[in-house]
């Protein structure tokens, strides 16, 4: 409050308790430890000790190559970022469908969230590029329509991911006994189609979904 006992205007508070750019840099880096993808504009759990989003702040950090100067220059520091800012042997959506494949063979189950050792000849993750195969739809399109051919593959393309009330009965069942809440970090406890039962906790706590009923777009 001000002198006097005014409290300060709400937009100005606001102001006050938002990061520096340097100190953003400090919490991004600590946040990409251990990852093998960047932190993506739509990783919504993802944010600054100021509640802004980290996934923003690292789309225009590239997109506006910033990384050129201080104190964004710190960011090239973390191998993935710095790869990932220059596209540094990066292969081409058609090089990963065939790679894809090949690591599919003789598979009777698709690669999941939590096989973080399988990952293409440029480092980037398998796992997620199959999941993005199938949140995007993109497999009605070249070169992904490809992967088609695999009928594991396919099976899973074309599965119903559980609604968002069975998501809440997984979870409630795996908590049963559990004395903490399961973190988004944890890739071995999975809901029946696959994703990390705290990614999905995590985006109920940030998108405050728990004030409401479960819903067909929770």
């Amino acid at each position: 409050a001000r002198p006097g006992g005014v409290p300060k205007a709400p937009q100005r508070a606001e102001r006050e308790h938002r990061l520096s750019q340097e100190e953003k840099v400090k919490q991004f880096l600590a946040a990409m430890r251990g990852r093998d993808s960047p932190i993506f504009r739509r990783s919504a759990e993802y944010r600054f000790k100021d509640n802004t989003s980290m996934g923003y702040f690292g789309e225009n950090c590239k997109t506006g190559k910033r990384c050129g100067k201080y104190p964004y220059d710190q960011l090239l520091a973390n191998p993935v970022l710095r790869r990932d800012y220059y596209d540094e042997g990066k292969l081409s959506a058609l090089q990963k469908v065939h790679e894809f494949l090949e690591a599919m063979r003789g598979r009777s189950s698709p690669i999941s969230q939590c096989e973080v050792e399988s990952v293409f000849s440029d480092n980037a993750s398998m796992r997620q590029f199959w999941s993005r195969c199938k949140a995007g739809k993109k497999c009605a399109k070249p070169p992904y329509d490809q992967l088609m051919v695999n009928d594991v593959l396919r099976a899973d393309y074309h599965k119903k991911s559980p609604s968002p009330q069975q998501k809440v009965a997984e979870l409630l069942q795996e908590m049963q006994g559990r004395h903490m809440p399961i973190p988004q970090t944890d890739s071995e406890t999975l809901l029946s189609h696959g994703a990390r039962m705290g990614l999905f906790w995590t985006r109920c706590k940030v998108g405050s979904l728990c004030k409401r009923p479960p819903t067909a777009s929770s």
